[in-house]
């Protein structure tokens, strides 16, 4: 296995089970939503499967080599799905999953929400 478990399994290590827990948590404590992105949904791009085809790389070891920078950039029609979605969410933060909200008793997305409407800012 891997820092995030095996690939093509649904088994991941316990750390990132016990923050993904706490974080749950923390959202129903206090009335969020929460949703995990848990499998990549880009594609590799043409421009990429072609430079692989040209160093002879297979799809696999191709798939793995633009995994991190893909994943980084689907971050954004991502969250402009969940903007623009019918349940209309004011606001949305991107954790990494190794991020953990661990005072329950302090509800922070609602805290951060809060200043952005007293300071008249968004991101």
């Amino acid at each position: 296995g891997g820092y995030w478990g095996k690939m093509g399994s649904s088994d991941r290590p316990r750390w990132l089970r016990s923050i993904l827990a706490t974080n749950r948590h923390h959202a129903r404590t206090h009335g969020h939503a929460m949703v995990l992105r848990w499998k990549r949904t880009l594609a590799l791009t043409e421009w990429q499967q072609q430079q692989c085809h040209k160093s002879g790389k297979g799809r696999e070891e191709c798939i793995k080599r633009w995994e991190r920078e893909n994943f980084c950039w689907e971050k954004f029609p991502f969250m402009v799905d969940y903007l623009l979605n019918s349940q209309e969410f004011t606001h949305m933060i991107m954790l990494d999953a190794d991020a953990a909200l661990v005072r329950h008793h302090v509800d922070i997305l609602g805290g951060i929400a809060q200043q952005m409407h007293d300071q008249n800012i968004d991101v």
